[in-house]
């Protein structure tokens, strides 16, 4: 990248990336029904084609400047939002919610409940991750969320092959 138009163009083009990653769609299929399901119709503003593309044009030191993020709309909450929370550098973390989701779901999972995943994942490991997330040996956000997904992960499985089972006798579920 030779000039700033370069960089301008680099950044725009990874912002775009990112709102196109499957991971996005996904994400907003699962905020969906979790919305829905508690009769919540959600919306989204910030991913409004108009505010996309506003923020596609937007040169990349409007949303980066002294290693913050969203300047630009933190610029503009500027006597809205309490100083403490328009100048923080992380965004909200439920860690101590998911982290008591998590320890509930699996109080009551036993080592059997990782088999189904054994071509995927260690079932030696996620046993040992799941105990000591029970007995609060282990706390931080990134290994409740690993084995959350294993959650996620088992119940797929699971539903996979009650769905070929189906197949196979020729019932169509």
């Amino acid at each position: 990248m030779k000039t700033k138009a370069d960089f301008n163009r680099a950044e725009s083009l990874t912002h775009l990336r990112a709102l196109n990653a499957p991971l996005m769609a996904q994400a907003f299929e699962v905020f969906h029904r979790s919305a829905t399901a508690a009769e919540v119709l959600p919306r989204y503003p910030f991913f409004d084609r108009r505010v996309i593309s506003l923020c596609l044009a937007f040169p990349a030191e409007m949303k980066l400047r002294d290693g913050r993020s969203r300047w630009i709309l933190r610029e503009a909450m500027r006597d809205i939002l309490p100083e403490s929370i328009r100048i923080r550098a992380d965004k909200a973390e439920f860690g101590d919610e998911i982290f008591d989701v998590v320890r509930n779901f699996y109080s009551d999972k036993e080592v059997s409940f990782f088999e189904p995943m054994s071509d995927f994942v260690s079932v030696d490991a996620a046993e040992q991750l799941r105990k000591q997330v029970i007995v609060r040996e282990v706390t931080d956000v990134a290994a409740i969320r690993a084995l959350w997904r294993l959650a996620v992960l088992s119940y797929w499985i699971k539903g996979l092959k009650e769905w070929c089972d189906a197949q196979a006798k020729g019932i169509l579920i």
